[in-house]
C-alpha cells in the first residue's frame, strides 16, 4: 500500500508529526495488516512539490538535495534535505 504525505496533519519538525484525523481510522486498520504480513508502507514523498506549494517557507536547495548545511534541526537530528525530513515525519506519526 502507498500513501501520500498528505496523510499527515502536520510534519514540521518531524518529531511532532501526526496523522490527519481522516487518515487515522484507515491507517489503524491497514498498518497492523501490513505489519503482520511483512508488507511495506510506501510513501509518496515529493520534496519539490512541497517547495512549490510553500516557496517562502521551504528553501529550494533543501528540496533539491543541494545543500550541505543543516536546514532543519529537530532535537539531536539535523536535516540537510527535505526528503529525509518527510520520511522521518511518517515514521514519527
Amino acid at each position: 500500500m502507498s500513501v501520500f504525505q498528505s496523510v499527515l496533519s502536520f510534519s514540521d519538525p518531524p518529531s511532532i508529526s501526526q496523522s490527519s484525523v481522516a487518515a487515522i481510522a484507515i491507517l489503524k486498520r491497514i498498518i497492523p495488516f501490513l505489519d503482520a504480513n511483512k508488507y511495506p508502507l510506501l510513501v509518496h514523498a515529493f520534496p519539490y512539490l512541497t517547495y512549490v506549494a510553500e516557496p517562502s517557507r521551504v528553501r529550494l536547495d533543501y528540496a533539491l538535495f543541494n545543500t550541505t548545511d543543516v536546514v532543519v534541526r529537530d532535537g539531536n537530528l539535523g536535516y540537510k534535505n527535505l526528503f529525509d525530513a518527510m520520511v522521518d515525519s511518517v515514521y514519527w506519526a
